[in-house]
Order: structure tokens, then sequence, then C-alpha cells
């Protein structure tokens, strides 16, 4: 794990969810190789895969998980417009500013 991934509660693991071997590491290096060199097309690929995978995560066969409890779909900003939207304007306010 790189300290940028441990700060952000990711890891890299396969498609079914177990460890990486020391062969799909080096695989998902050259991924990363591929990627850069194409103009960073490899990581722009993230914003259009419905898997949200770049390159190297499909080279490799691996996966980004969370290992932590801040996943996207609860700390977006739909979800909080949606939160605020069932309490009192006043309560929304204040719940708005508390979760900052």
């Amino acid at each position: 794990m790189t300290p940028g991934k441990g700060i952000m509660g990711l890891r890299i693991v396969t498609r079914d969810g177990g460890g990486l071997s020391f062969l799909r590491s080096l695989f998902r290096l050259f991924g990363y190789w591929l990627s850069t060199l194409l103009y960073g097309l490899g990581y722009l690929w993230i914003a259009i895969d419905n898997r949200r995978e770049a390159w190297h995560d499909k080279v490799a066969k691996t996966a980004v998980i969370y290992v932590w409890d801040a996943h996207p779909s609860t700390r977006s900003l739909g979800s909080v417009v949606r939160a605020a939207g069932d309490m009192e304007p006043e309560d929304a306010e204040e719940d708005l500013v508390l979760r900052n």
C-alpha cells in the first residue's frame, strides 16, 4: 500500500477480492506506464468507464476498494442535499455546517 492510498483509505485487490501477487503488481506497473505515456488517457478513462477502472486496473485485472467508511455515495454533495431535503430549513442549514 502506498502512503497516499493509506491516507485515502484505499486498497488494491484482485477482481475477486484477493491480494496482489508480484506478477500482477508488475502488470499494474506496466499499465501505469502505458497510461502515462499516452498523454494520461489511461487515467482519464476512469471518468468514462462504468466500473471506474483506469487502464492499469484493466491490464492487471485489479480493483480499487475503500477500506474505511468514506464511500463517495454517502459523502457526496447530492446525498447531503437529499438529507437536507428531509429536514426543516433551519435544521438543514445547521446540519450542513456540522458536516463541513
